[in-house]
């Protein structure tokens, strides 16, 4: 057996094991949030639509991983890209 080998059955696993039976169990809405998405998630306002009612948001939610540009209708929650 290697020297990693036997670090991780001495000295890891028991340590891991310890941690498991301290920490609580993760609940079905605190894996749903996490699921929701990332914490490398952003959104900020641009600025306002000439017609006062719509903003400018810049984002990365959903399936891209670039900040995109969207219009945003707070009343009715549509996005348009």
């Amino acid at each position: 057996m290697d020297v990693f080998g036997l670090r991780r059955r001495l000295i890891s696993a028991p340590i891991l094991r310890a941690f498991r039976h301290a920490m609580p169990t993760m609940s079905q809405t605190e894996r749903e949030a996490l699921e929701a998405g990332t914490v490398f998630e952003s959104c900020g306002t641009d600025r306002f639509h000439k017609d006062g009612r719509r903003v400018y948001m810049q984002t990365n939610k959903g399936d891209v991983d670039l900040i995109r540009l969207v219009l945003f209708d707070p009343e009715t929650g549509n996005l348009m890209i």
